[in-house]
């Protein structure tokens, strides 16, 4: 449950505070980067490093990774600021759109050209109940309920997991290559998982529940 006032008209501004902090993050992180090593850096040369400080990976890299070799999370090493206009156009975005937006940010069109990442987007969502994907309900008073249970398996897991699914597939087929995933779960996650590659050819999921 979220409580929104009049002037959020959408949840694009906590998305906002989102990406804040992880340039907050980037901004500490860099400082330990050689200044050869982040200058002149475009969105089509976006790459990751560890939370740990090791690392230059491409996005299919830390895919297919999971955890950095250091045993560190990968983070991009910049976050990109966005102008006002491009804040202002993204507010009335439905929720599919603004994803498409925002993984073409973190995603080089050289690894995934931006008509194949539409489509890729657009079949990850498919299978979601509702039109909105994650459909805002306005109640009383200003009280929202944001509700992100319209999965497959109701769980808010389905929003990430579906489109993990279809990147993974995406680059398997390119390569002609086949994974075993391995999840590991006491909850929800490993359902998520299982339904976001159900069918995929490229790709055997097994899940331990603890």
């Amino acid at each position: 449950i979220t409580r929104c006032y009049e002037a959020e008209q959408s949840w694009l501004p906590a998305l906002l505070r989102i990406l804040s902090y992880f340039r907050s993050v980037c901004e500490f992180k860099n400082r330990k980067l050689s200044r050869k090593h982040i200058k002149h850096r475009k969105f089509e040369d976006m790459k990751y490093t560890s939370t740990r400080g090791e690392g230059n990976v491409d996005f299919a890299g830390v895919l297919f990774s999971g955890f950095a070799p250091d045993g560190g999370l990968f983070m991009p090493q910049d976050i990109p600021r966005l102008d006002r206009d491009t804040l202002l156009k993204w507010r009335i975005f439905s929720y599919t759109d603004l994803v498409k937006e925002i993984c073409s940010i973190f995603i080089p069109s050289e690894l995934i050209p931006r008509e194949d990442l539409n489509d890729l987007i657009d079949k990850a969502f498919s299978r979601f109940r509702h039109s909105d994907v994650v459909h805002l309900c306005r109640l009383k008073n200003g009280l929202n309920v944001l509700e992100m249970w319209h999965g497959v398996t109701h769980a808010f897991k389905d929003l990430a997991m579906c489109c993990v699914g279809q990147l993974l597939q995406y680059f398997l087929k390119k390569q002609d290559k086949r994974v075993t995933v391995l999840v590991g779960t006491s909850g929800d996650t490993g359902s998520s998982a299982i339904e976001s590659v159900r069918g995929e050819k490229n790709i055997d999921i097994e899940s331990v529940r603890g």
